[in-house]
């Protein structure tokens, strides 16, 4: 994963009023909202004797243990131990270290990194009001690498070979193609074409863009787009999310049916039928610069991705180095 970034964890509507338990970024983390209204989010591991904390409950704004009912405010600090009293200091070894989390766009983003005193804007593509009233959402696990499903999405090449069966017509040439990075944001636009004496009007173009460190929004047609979010459970498996939308139907409630018939029909078939079998065949599990690859100009996308990943993931180590070395001496 690469440290220093926001990354979405879930959807902030599944966070009422009992503790949600779940792992992300490889860690056990439980959400729960404070009397604010405002998510926190804690470590789910009791600093007592190692309960899970997400089986417990909520209770005066704070995360009761269900083990020996200890309190942990939103703070991650221990409020009240039972079995000593309400007369007696809490020691401060059941204090537990809290998460960064903010709550934007409908979901729940988790810091991974250090604290620090300002932190960067939440990556996103923000869309129009009507067509976020018309759209719809859905995540899931898989048992794949999530740096495997930002490749896939900055890959139109294989969509004649694999989704072939949707769209029989669509060519197999990459033209036009163009790929850019800015710094920020990796832009892919690409058309597929039968021959290259076609017009690029008879192309089937994909519009892309990606935000660091995992965030994909792309046309797939001038009335259909969507937003995919795919963060690390472990090194093994990921959480996707995606957001769905079109232009064919405005209308909230009808709107929001349709995309959400097109997003499952789109879940379903080109990726869990279609994609993901051919995924669990690549090697190496995690995609990286030297895992093998010889690139071809149509993953132009795909190397800015995974050198700029590298790049960042070198750059978090020798900053925290750096400090180190200040601290020690």
């Amino acid at each position: 994963m690469i440290p220093n970034e926001w990354y979405a964890v879930l959807e902030a509507k599944r966070v009422r009023d009992q503790p949600v338990g779940l792992k992300r970024l490889g860690q056990d983390i439980v959400l729960f909202r404070q009397p604010s209204g405002e998510i926190a989010c804690l470590p789910d591991r009791c600093s007592h004797r190692g309960a899970k904390l997400s089986l417990g409950r909520v209770s005066q704004g704070c995360l009761v243990c269900p083990y020996h009912g200890l309190h942990f405010d939103g703070g991650g600090a221990c409020r009240y131990v039972p079995a000593n009293g309400a007369d007696r200091r809490v020691p401060k070894g059941l204090h537990l270290s809290p998460f960064t989390v903010r709550e934007q766009h409908g979901l729940v983003w988790l810091w991974h990194g250090e604290p620090r005193s300002t932190y960067p804007d939440i990556p996103w593509f923000p869309q129009p009001e009507a067509d976020e009233a018309a759209a719809a959402e859905s995540s899931s696990i898989y048992d794949l690498n999530y740096v495997r499903f930002v490749e896939n999405a900055l890959d139109v090449h294989h969509f004649p070979f694999i989704h072939g069966s949707l769209t029989p017509k669509v060519g197999t040439l990459v033209d036009p193609f163009t790929a850019e990075f800015d710094g920020q944001v990796i832009h892919v636009l690409a058309g597929l074409k039968r021959d290259r004496s076609e017009p690029d009007s008879a192309a089937t173009m994909f519009d892309m863009y990606f935000k660091f460190p995992n965030v994909f929004f792309v046309r797939l047609h001038e009335k259909i787009k969507l937003i995919q979010i795919t963060s690390p459970v472990d090194d093994h498996h990921t959480w996707a999310y995606v957001r769905y939308y079109q232009a064919f139907m405005r209308a909230p409630r009808l709107g929001r049916a349709l995309s959400w018939a097109l997003m499952m029909g789109d879940k379903m078939i080109a990726q869990e039928l279609q994609d993901f079998p051919v995924f669990r065949t690549q090697t190496p599990h995690k995609p990286t610069l030297d895992g093998g690859y010889t690139f071809i100009q149509a993953d132009r996308g795909i190397h800015y991705f995974l050198t700029e990943r590298e790049r960042r993931i070198a750059a978090a180590a020798a900053g925290s180095q750096l400090v180190s070395i200040r601290q020690a001496e």
